[in-house]
C-alpha cells in the first residue's frame, strides 16, 4: 500500500462508558491516548480484592450485558446514565446504582472512575474458552497492557473492525464491542493486514495497530435483545485464528490500536494508511 492508500471510511462510532455494559453510538468524538472521550471511563470494582467486573466471567457478571450506559453531556459521573435490565434508569453518582450492582453480583462493589490505582495492577476474572489450554478454568488476568496506567481497556484504547468482518459473522456490532466500524472495499478479516501499520482516521487522528483482538466468551452471550450464539466462537476460530502476542493462536475479530496523534473523528471520515 502507498502512503496515501485509502482503506475505507468510518461507518460506526461507539463508546462504552462502563466496562461490560452496552454503549452509545456517536456521530463524532474527540480521540486521544485514552481512546474515545469517556470510553470505559467507569468500571464496577469489587470492594474486597479490587478486581474489575467483566462479563468474561459470565456466571457472576453476565447481568452487566443487559445494562446500557451513556452520557447526557460531557463525560462525568453526574452525566452518566445507566439503564438496568428491568428498564429503570439511574445516574452514575447515585448510591442506588452501586447497591443495585452489588445485589446483582452478590458482593459489595463500587462504580470506580479511571484512572484506578491498584498495587498489583488492574485485573479481571476470566473463564477460559474451549480454545484455551484449560477450557472452563477460572483465572485472574491483567488488563490494559497497551493503555495508559489505570485504564479499563482489555488491551489498547481503540478497537477497530471492518463491516465485512461483522457481516461474515452475522452483522451485529453489539456482540464484539468495537469503537470503530470501517466500511472497506475488502474481504472479511482484511484488518489482519493492518498489524504494525500506522493509520490515519479522519484529518489528524493517527493510530498504530498493535494486535489482532482475541475473542472471549462475551460475543456468544445474550445481550439485551441479542440472543445467545453458542457456536459463534467455533465459527470465528475456523475463519480467523491469529497468533496474538502473550495469548498465542486465538480466534480473533478486529484489531487493537494505540493513539500516536490525537484528533477528532466523525462518521464518514476517511481511513488511510499514514
Amino acid at each position: 500500500m502507498s502512503a496515501t492508500a485509502s482503506l475505507g471510511a468510518i461507518r460506526t462510532l461507539v463508546r462504552y462508558p462502563v466496562k461490560s455494559m452496552g454503549g452509545e453510538s456517536l456521530d463524532r468524538c474527540v480521540v486521544d491516548g485514552a481512546g474515545l472521550a469517556g470510553d470505559r471511563r467507569f468500571g464496577v470494582v469489587e470492594l474486597e480484592g479490587g478486581r474489575v467486573a467483566s462479563a468474561k466471567q459470565p456466571r457472576r457478571w453476565a447481568g452487566l450485558l443487559s445494562m446500557r450506559a451513556w452520557y447526557r453531556g460531557e463525560p462525568s459521573a453526574a452525566a452518566l446514565r445507566v439503564r438496568l435490565g428491568d428498564g429503570r434508569e439511574l445516574v452514575g453518582d447515585d448510591p442506588a446504582l452501586a447497591a443495585e450492582l452489588s445485589a446483582m453480583a452478590g458482593r459489595a462493589v463500587r462504580l470506580a472512575e479511571t484512572p484506578i490505582t491498584s498495587p498489583d495492577g488492574l485485573r479481571i476474572e476470566r473463564v477460559a474458552t474451549e480454545f484455551d489450554e484449560e477450557p472452563g478454568a477460572l483465572g485472574d488476568i491483567p488488563i490494559g497492557s497497551a493503555s495508559p496506567p489505570g485504564s479499563l481497556f482489555d488491551c489498547a484504547p481503540l478497537h477497530l473492525v471492518t463491516r465485512a468482518t461483522l457481516d461474515a459473522l452475522g452483522g451485529d456490532v453489539r456482540r464484539f464491542r468495537p469503537n470503530v466500524v470501517i466500511d472497506a472495499d475488502a474481504p472479511p478479516y482484511a484488518e489482519n493486514a493492518w498489524l504494525n501499520r500506522r493509520l490515519r482516521l479522519g484529518p489528524s487522528l493517527t493510530v498504530l495497530v498493535v494486535a489482532a483482538t482475541p475473542r472471549c466468551v462475551i460475543p456468544t452471550l445474550a445481550q439485551r435483545d441479542v440472543p445467545a450464539d453458542p457456536t459463534l466462537l467455533k465459527r470465528i476460530n475456523a475463519a480467523n485464528r491469529v497468533d496474538v502476542p502473550l495469548a498465542g493462536p486465538s480466534p480473533c475479530v478486529g484489531v487493537y490500536a494505540v493513539v500516536l496523534a490525537p484528533g477528532p473523528l466523525e462518521l464518514a471520515a476517511a481511513v488511510t494508511e499514514a
